[in-house]
């Protein structure tokens, strides 16, 4: 049996992402324990920093309820870091 080429880059972003989780983010996305915004805000920076695009929809997926809040803060984060840098300019 062969494996393709995006079947096989699918696999080997998800063994990035499960050996990037903690326990506990790894608990609460096998549904062990409830996923929390804290839990799913993290393994989204994981997802974004390991660009492991896959496992980043499927969490905005399964996980809607939680997108909402973690799209905010993200913009908030991103305002933060655009006023950060607008003051050091003006320095």
């Amino acid at each position: 049996m062969r494996i393709d080429k995006e079947s096989n880059e699918q696999y080997l972003e998800l063994l990035d992402v499960t050996m990037a989780y903690s326990e506990e983010q790894l608990a609460a996305v096998e549904r062990q324990i409830p996923m929390t915004q804290e839990i799913y805000e993290e393994c989204l920076d994981i997802c974004i920093r390991l660009s492991a695009q896959h496992e980043l929809f499927r969490l905005m997926r399964e996980y809607p309820e939680f997108l909402k809040v973690a799209g905010e803060h993200l913009l908030e984060e991103a305002s933060i870091r655009q006023d950060s840098l607008n003051t050091d300019k003006k320095r």
